[in-house]
C-alpha cells in the first residue's frame, strides 16, 4: 500500500492491463484509437498485431531487468570490483542468459512485425495494390525504417551492441579469470 492506504503504483500491472485491453480491442476489431495503419487492421494481420504486443512486453521486461535487477549487480561491482563479480559469476551469467534471450525475443518480434509491414504496406504499394486507410505518410515510413535500422537490423544496432556488451561482461566475469586477478592483486 502507498501513502494514505492507497494501493502502491504498480506500472507492471498497469502495462499488463493496457496490453490486455489492446489485445481484446484488436480481437473485437476496435482499432479507432490503436494508432495502427489500416493495412495492419485487417483480419489476416492478427500475427503482426500479436508481434506488436509481444514486443511491448519484451521492452517492459528489458526495462525491469536492466533498470532493476542489473543495477544490483552493478552495486556489487562497485563495491567489490572484478573479484566480487567473478564470485557472483554463476548468478550473473544466468541473468545475462535471461537478458540475452529477452533481447533476441524482442528482435524476433520486431523483425516479424517489420516483415508484415513491408508486405502489407511497402510491397502492396509497389504492386499498386489498394492499401487500406489510414496510411502512414512518406516521412512516417522513412522515420520507422530508420528507427528499425538503428534498433534492430544494422550492424551497429542497439540490440547488436547490447548482445555484444553482454558477451563481453560474461567473459570479464568468468571464474577462469580469478587466478589471473589474484596474481595481479598480489603484485
Amino acid at each position: 500500500s502507498g501513502a494514505g492506504g492507497a494501493p502502491a503504483c504498480q506500472p507492471e500491472a498497469a502495462l499488463q492491463a493496457a496490453l490486455a485491453k489492446a489485445a481484446a480491442d484488436f480481437d473485437r476489431g476496435a482499432f479507432k484509437t490503436s494508432g495502427l495503419a489500416g493495412a495492419l487492421r485487417q483480419p489476416e494481420q492478427a500475427g503482426a498485431r500479436q508481434n506488436y504486443l509481444d514486443a511491448a512486453l519484451c521492452i517492459a521486461d528489458l526495462t525491469y531487468l536492466l533498470g532493476g535487477v542489473f543495477m544490483q549487480f552493478h552495486r556489487i561491482g562497485d563495491g567489490l570490483g572484478d573479484y566480487g563479480m567473478i564470485r557472483m559469476a554463476n548468478c550473473l551469467h544466468l541473468f545475462l542468459k535471461v537478458l540475452e534471450t529477452k533481447v533476441q525475443q524482442l528482435r524476433a518480434n520486431l523483425e516479424q512485425l517489420s516483415a508484415a509491414v513491408d508486405e502489407a504496406l511497402v510491397l502492396a504499394r509497389a504492386r499498386r495494390a489498394r492499401v487500406p486507410k489510414p496510411e502512414p505518410t512518406e516521412r512516417m515510413r522513412q522515420r520507422a525504417h530508420e528507427a528499425f535500422e538503428r534498433a534492430v537490423s544494422s550492424r551497429e544496432s542497439h540490440s547488436h551492441m547490447l548482445l555484444q556488451t553482454l558477451e563481453q561482461l560474461r567473459a570479464r566475469s568468468a571464474p577462469e579469470r580469478l587466478p589471473a586477478l589474484q596474481d595481479s592483486l598480489s603484485d
